[in-house]
């Protein structure tokens, strides 16, 4: 049986490269509507599956057990089937901490843009870590992006929305950060492209900046793991990341 990224578009997919090089083969890119999962998690035709937007909560009714991880952030990205018996995890909360941990910043004040799967994953990871001052920003959450007054003082900013992502690399990001005067660092959890438009104007503002590539290859790593049924050093999370940059 084979290993796989199930999502709905996945032609931005770098997911087979970095499971190939840790060893979870074959990996494929599996497309689904959503009328399709539920059938595709039934039939389990295979071994372990990582999940990617907008199917990270959907999937968790069709799973026969969820792992701890999975039911502190109530998502899963990673699926692994044993004799049958579907479980969720989460490795996405290991694989931002790892990546926010280089940017080096502690006790600072957190704007998270967007209100999915990912966005709640990475709330309740930098609470984890002692950060009390997170604000959440969406389009229909309780706080939307005009409401400049509620999030100003941010410090860092985490995007955890698909904007700027590959193939809508030219839409205007949703927060003018020219307006947050105590902005220190922008973090977009997309990667492809890798310096989005959020990204190209936090470096022109002289900002500290980091894009998801090192997360997807830390998260695909604590993936692995669980597919894999062992522990793969950390050290292949930098290789690998270091290779994709060259070939990008």
């Amino acid at each position: 049986m084979i290993y796989g990224l199930l999502g709905k578009k996945l032609s931005y997919s770098y997911s087979p490269k970095i499971h190939e090089r840790l060893g979870s083969i074959p990996y494929e890119l599996m497309e689904r509507s959503e009328e399709e999962v539920p059938s595709f998690l039934i039939e389990k035709n295979f071994k372990g599956v990582n999940v990617t937007i907008p199917y990270k909560s959907f999937v968790m009714n069709y799973l026969d057990e969820l792992d701890e991880s999975a039911i502190k952030v109530d998502c899963v990205n990673t699926i692994q089937n044993t004799k049958g018996r579907l479980k969720g995890y989460n490795t996405d909360y290991m694989g931002f901490l790892y990546s926010f941990k280089k940017l080096g910043l502690s006790d600072k004040k957190i704007l998270i843009v967007g209100n999915g799967a990912t966005a709640k994953t990475v709330k309740v990871a930098l609470t984890d870590e002692g950060f009390g001052d997170i604000k959440i920003v969406s389009r229909r959450g309780a706080h939307n992006f005009e409401d400049i007054d509620y999030y100003r003082g941010s410090q860092v900013l985490i995007n955890a929305t698909p904007v700027g992502m590959y193939p809508n690399v030219d839409t205007d990001f949703p927060v003018d950060i020219d307006r947050l005067k105590n902005l220190l660092a922008v973090m977009d959890l997309n990667y492809n492209p890798l310096e989005t438009k959020i990204l190209s104007k936090a470096k022109s503002l002289g900002l500290l900046t980091m894009s998801g590539l090192l997360m997807l290859v830390a998260q695909a790593k604590y993936s692995s793991e669980i597919f894999q049924d062992k522990k793969i050093d950390d050290g292949k999370i930098e290789i690998i990341y270091e290779e994709l940059i060259k070939d990008l």
